[in-house]
């Protein structure tokens, strides 16, 4: 009996350390864990964003720079066409 007695109280001494430990040393740790893991992704979002704006914005001005000179060397050259026929 003395056996059984022994090994509840060891194991009640065993679950509650670690209760003890991971109560709240894991909890801050996780915490801590979750407010890193959002604030990479955050910042990482933001940069991807700011990185994809610019590369639209600089793309698109030079396609809409390209299209009044292309329309316009269509149109002389069709003009250069007329006269010489």
């Amino acid at each position: 009996m003395s056996g059984v007695s022994e090994e509840p109280g060891r194991a009640r001494g065993w679950a509650a350390g670690i209760l003890r430990w991971l109560s709240l040393r894991l909890r801050l740790m996780l915490v801590f864990g979750l407010v890193a893991l959002a604030a990479a992704v955050s910042a990482s979002a933001i940069a991807y964003w700011l990185n994809r704006d610019a590369v639209l914005t600089r793309t698109q001005g030079r396609g809409a720079g390209r299209v009044p000179q292309g329309a316009e060397g269509r149109h002389r050259s069709a003009a250069g066409h007329a006269d010489l026929s």
